[in-house]
Formats: C-alpha cells, structure tokens, sequence
C-alpha cells in the first residue's frame, strides 16, 4: 500500500507468521497505525529516538527496521519485509525506503532536537551480543566434548556436527546483526547512506 484516498502516504506489512497486517499513515501531524484491532499514533513532535538497523539473516538479504520511540515511552516499529503463510515473506524495501523517508523529514521538522541513529537501540545491541556469546560458547563446547572425552568420541561427534549444523545458522545471523548494528548518530540531512535511504 503507498497512499490512501485522502492523500496521505501509508505503509502496510505483516511482522511475523502470527501477526495480522498493521497499516501505518503520515498524518499531518503525527504516524498513526492500525491492524484491525488496535490503533495508536505517535506525534511527530513527541519523538524521542529513531533507530534505523538490519536485522541479518544467515544467507540472502536482511530486513531493515526503524524503530521510533516518544518521549513518553510508546514505540513502532517498522519492518521492510511483510511474512506470508507458510514462512514467507515479501520484500517491500522500496515502499519502506519511501515511507521511512518521509517519515525522518517530518519528525525532522517538528522534533529537531530527537535523536537520529543508524544502529540497533542500545537494549536490543546489547541483547544480540549476550544471544551470540551463548550460542558461540554451546558451540565451543560441543566440539570440545569429543576431544575431552576420547571413550565416546564417535557419538559425541556425531552429535556435535548435527548441532553445528543448526547453530551455524544462528550465529552467523547474530553476528552479523551484532557487527553492523553498532549505533552512530546521523544528521537527517544526509541519510543517503543508512540502509538504502536516499
């Protein structure tokens, strides 16, 4: 979805397998959303902090977000993939990119002094970076066991390459999430280089 009739820009997606679709709008002064159920605004001169961030997958492309917080604590998030049955899900990077635009140049506008971010929130960096060490340390572990213990070494082993191949997965996603979600403030004016927007 790219507007409405009444002319306002809008933006739709779906954030996980469970999720319905939630709607978002630009209105004239303030983001407002819907998903059939629940409907929230937040006032563009009450932003707190935006942080735009990939979330990586293992292989293929990543899907970018912009998180917004208000002063008062609410939040959005904002997704550019949308997830179909079945564990799909469609790329809408180039509605995001538009939506998410138009978004910054008017909380630019009536919050100047909100903080700007490329880079995951603080919380969730730091919530990344504790998932990868517990997963590097399973893994770690896991091919250590056979070494260790020499009597049971071909089960072990067996057991740590079926493991292996399913943490692997895992922890090249976090680590990529993690080494490029390192946060740095940006000025509005020049985003051209902050997940694609221009």
């Amino acid at each position: 979805m790219a507007s409405t009739m009444t002319g306002e820009q809008a933006y739709s997606f779906v954030s996980g397998i469970f999720g319905g679709e939630r709607t978002f709008r630009l209105g004239a002064n303030a983001l407002h959303w819907e998903d059939g159920r629940h409907s929230g605004s937040i006032a563009y001169a009450d932003v707190d902090t935006v942080h735009m961030y990939l979330s990586s997958q293992p292989y293929g492309h990543g899907t970018q977000i912009c998180t917004i917080r208000s002063r008062a604590g609410a939040r959005c998030d904002l997704k550019s993939k949308s997830f179909r049955p079945w564990g799909r899900s469609d790329d809408r990077s180039v509605r995001y990119l538009s939506f998410v635009r138009t978004l910054i140049n008017r909380i630019s506008s009536f919050a100047p002094r909100a903080s700007i971010f490329d880079g995951l929130p603080p919380a969730a960096y730091y919530g990344q970076v504790v998932a990868l060490a517990a997963v590097a340390l399973i893994m770690i572990a896991e091919l250590a066991l056979p070494v260790v213990d020499w009597r049971t070494a071909s089960a072990d082993a067996a057991n740590a390459v079926i493991l292996m191949g399913v943490l692997t997965p895992a922890a090249i996603g976090l680590a990529k999430t993690v080494f490029r979600g390192t946060r740095r403030r940006l000025d509005p004016k020049s985003l051209s280089d902050v997940c694609g927007v221009v």
